[in-house]
């Protein structure tokens, strides 16, 4: 297997050997009519307004061309999160020999096999794919609404960036094997011997022949354009040579700051010319071959070379500030803030502080990364040597998730009420989606979302337990700019408590009409049991009190008064006690009920004797009356 080693170096092989000059068979423009017409694009709409300029240049919200700047320093006034992870990837199947474009919405990249791809920066949902009809090593640039895609067959692609819809193309004669560039509304294409400015309109401004190969990526400064080829650096402008300069090492990289051209080559030297006039301003070697291409902030260059050495270097003096071992092999682009530079050696992105050179942190790879680094405000893109393309990004927060009760435990049988506490932050989570799945018992409701405060409310119904048994109660909370967090809870189901109603009468045996007081003890393991709710009924009688609550003793008083009868009767007192750890249990008393004593049943009789001897007088009484009337008459 063949590791990439020199972009630049490798990309051109490939051209030689797969293309040649079949970008002139006049064919070609034929099948890009039908490209034109059948290409599909599988896009969705974003609701965002587009960019207003055609290409961003210093500004933190966009990465629009390789090295993000025309003077191609890799610096970004963006911020960079501080411990990244990988938030997605993406295949396209083949190498990619691009650094990957961004308008901050979505990301772009271009492979090998010329599939060009959109994806949502935020959860790396594929919005569109595009292919071009040759190979791609050529990063693409975005302008207007627009991303621009050159080919190596010579093609340029305007491609409509939210819904990947080809808006036009055209053929520039020459393949397109270097990095692209956008200035002042104009494109720059380098590849082969030539190198061509176009409008945004797609229409050819002038093309430039070098007679030699270029050997990479054009820059933009002062107005002119910069190139190389293997061993001469050229200032051009309008397309036409202004100032020419002989390297007698081959060029690996160009860039340009503080009225300087930087030129870095294969043995280890770097080269500041006057951007002006081309002369010498210094030259510092550093003895191992350059490949990476330098990237410039604030009065320094940064240079890592094939070793793993980084070198600061004051850009106007060509002195060393420090340098810092990495301990990887560095062949691609790096990429840097105010603050850090990150570079990616060998399977490691290290970001390292750009004031002292102090390595902050590494983050290491299963993959060799290649292409070099592009970042957006809060995340970094990086490729690597087998197709896939990553996006880091700080770590998405966890939800806060508590439960009250904290400790649950219940018995068997029994319910619990459950109250599922979710939290942004210190913030309740209000409308949070909850899914929820439990080991053993059932649950009242499984799916649903958080209240006002942030809680989910749920009942709980215990398995049989002859033995304590623990149960997971599993939740996913889904919230905005959260990650879904899983939390597992464990439920202890106990087996039921001996629960024991102990009733006792002050007399067992009443006669009717006369009371009693009733004391009932509920027991838990032999325990008094609090706070139990108690029901009391009776065959027959009444009671003073039908329900209540035991005190703090497990105590539950009460009156009975029996009924009268005349023969003795049988009756049969119930209690129901409930408590929060145990379902109903209940118990009954039996008392005996007899007639009233003899003495009151005698005042009785006479009472009734005397009433009705009453009644026969005045019956008596009456019939007198009525015939002493009659005898009258």
């Amino acid at each position: 297997m063949v590791v990439i080693a020199i972009h630049h170096q490798m990309s051109q092989s490939i051209h030689r050997e797969m293309h040649g000059k079949f970008w002139r068979h006049f064919v070609l423009m034929s099948a890009l009519l039908l490209l034109s017409i059948s290409n599909s694009a599988i896009a969705a709409q974003p609701d965002m307004a587009p960019h207003d300029i055609q290409y961003v240049r210093d500004g933190a919200d966009a990465w629009s061309m390789y090295m993000h700047t025309p003077e191609r320093t890799g610096f970004i006034d963006a911020s960079i999160p501080a411990t990244p992870v990988i938030k997605w990837n993406a295949s396209g199947n083949a190498i990619a020999l691009c650094s990957m474009v961004s308008d901050g919405r979505y990301a772009y990249i271009a492979w090998l096999s010329g599939n060009v791809s959109a994806f949502l920066v935020e959860s790396g949902i594929r919005v569109w794919t595009f292919q071009t009809s040759s190979s791609i090593s050529s990063t693409p640039v975005i302008v207007d609404d627009y991303l621009v895609v050159g080919d190596t067959g010579g093609t340029v692609y305007f491609i409509e960036r939210y819904s990947g819809s080809l808006s036009r193309f055209v053929n520039i004669g020459h393949a397109i094997d270097q990095h692209m560039l956008c200035i002042e509304g104009k494109i720059v294409l380098a590849g082969e011997t030539q190198m061509t400015e176009i409008n945004t309109s797609g229409e050819i401004i002038n093309t430039t022949d070098f007679g030699e190969r270029i050997a990479v990526p054009p820059a933009a400064y002062l107005g002119y354009i910069y190139i190389a080829t293997t061993n001469k650096v050229f200032s051009v402008l309008n397309g036409c040579v202004v100032w020419t300069r002989n390297i007698s090492e081959s060029i690996t990289a160009l860039m340009c700051s503080n009225n300087k051209v930087i030129i870095t080559t294969d043995t280890g030297t770097v080269f500041a010319l006057d951007a002006r006039s081309g002369a010498s301003v210094w030259k510092l070697d550093t003895g191992c071959p350059i490949y990476a291409p330098p990237c410039y902030y604030n009065g320094a260059l940064f240079i890592t070379v094939q070793n793993g050495t980084l070198y600061s270097i004051s850009i106007n003096e060509g002195t060393e500030y420090w340098n810092t071992t990495l301990g990887a092999e560095c062949m691609h682009a790096s990429g840097m803030n105010r603050d850090t530079l990150i570079v990616p050696a060998g399977n490691t992105l290290f970001f390292v502080a750009q004031r002292t050179g102090q390595i902050i942190r590494n983050l290491s790879f299963d993959f060799t990364l290649i292409s070099g680094v592009s970042i957006v405000s809060g995340y970094i893109f990086v490729q690597d040597n087998t197709g896939n393309a990553y996006c880091l990004a700080a770590p998405v927060p966890e939800l806060k998730i508590a439960t009250y009760p904290s400790s649950m435990v219940v018995y068997e049988r029994y319910q619990l009420r459950i109250s599922l506490l979710v939290y942004a932050g210190t913030i309740p989570a209000v409308n949070a989606t909850i899914m929820l799945a439990v080991s053993i018992g059932s649950l009242s409701v499984y799916t649903g979302n958080t209240d006002p405060n942030g809680a989910f409310n749920v009942v709980y119904t215990a398995p049989p337990a002859s033995k304590p048994v623990n149960v997971t109660l599993s939740l996913i909370a889904s919230y905005p700019n959260y990650q879904n967090t899983t939390k597992n809870f464990t439920i202890t189901v106990l087996p039921s408590p001996k629960i024991t109603l102990v009733m006792q009468a002050k007399n067992t045996t009443l006669e009717g009409g006369t009371s009693t007081e009733i004391t009932l003890i509920v027991y838990r393991d032999q325990t008094p049991v609090a706070n139990a709710r108690v029901y009391i009924s009776t065959s027959a009688g009444s009671t003073d009190i039908s329900e209540g609550f035991t005190d703090k003793n497990g105590t539950f008083q009460f009156t009975y008064t029996a009924p009268n009868v005349n023969n003795e009767t049988l009756v049969v007192l119930t209690a129901r006690a409930y408590g929060t750890m145990f379902l109903e249990k209940s118990c009954a008393l039996e008392l005996r009920v007899v007639p009233a004593s003899n003495a009151e049943h005698f005042s009785t009789m006479v009472n009734t004797v005397l009433l009705a001897l009453i009644l026969i007088l005045v019956v008596l009484f009456g019939m007198m009356h009525l015939k002493m009337r009659g005898t009258l008459k």
